[in-house]
């Protein structure tokens, strides 16, 4: 095979991936930064919408609008984004997980959930 540059090669690596999730009995929850493709994203999940990770608030915006309701942001939240992120979860149904490396990044949403009145379900996990 011939590959011209640049290239992006999927499908291998897509079903490599997801072959090894299940061996292991994880969920494949691909990060969506790349490509930002919904092209991409069903050729990962061609049978319907799976999970995945976004890195911005506008990403899950994108791929929410394409059906996509179980995300994870991969990097903090800014507050700024907090509102906005929050009211897309409201209006869609859609699960965006967030992670947090503090109490003040905690702290500062739950201001903002508070002063937007919107319910949030919070879920704390503690480990590695």
């Amino acid at each position: 095979m011939i590959i011209v540059t640049p290239s992006v090669l999927l499908d291998r690596n897509i079903t490599r991936q997801a072959d090894q999730a299940r061996k292991l009995g994880m969920v494949l929850r691909p990060h969506m930064k790349a490509s930002k493709s919904i092209d991409v994203a069903r050729r990962v999940f061609p049978d319907g919408p799976g999970p995945i990770t976004v890195s911005t608030v506008a990403v899950a915006e994108y791929f929410s609008s394409h059906g996509y309701r179980d995300m994870t942001s991969a990097v903090g939240l800014p507050p700024a984004f907090a509102l906005r992120a929050m009211e897309l979860c409201a209006r869609t149904g859609a699960k965006l997980k967030l992670l947090l490396g503090t109490v003040e990044q905690a702290d500062a949403l739950a201001a903002v959930r508070e002063a937007g009145g919107i319910e949030v379900r919070r879920e704390r996990i503690r480990g590695w």
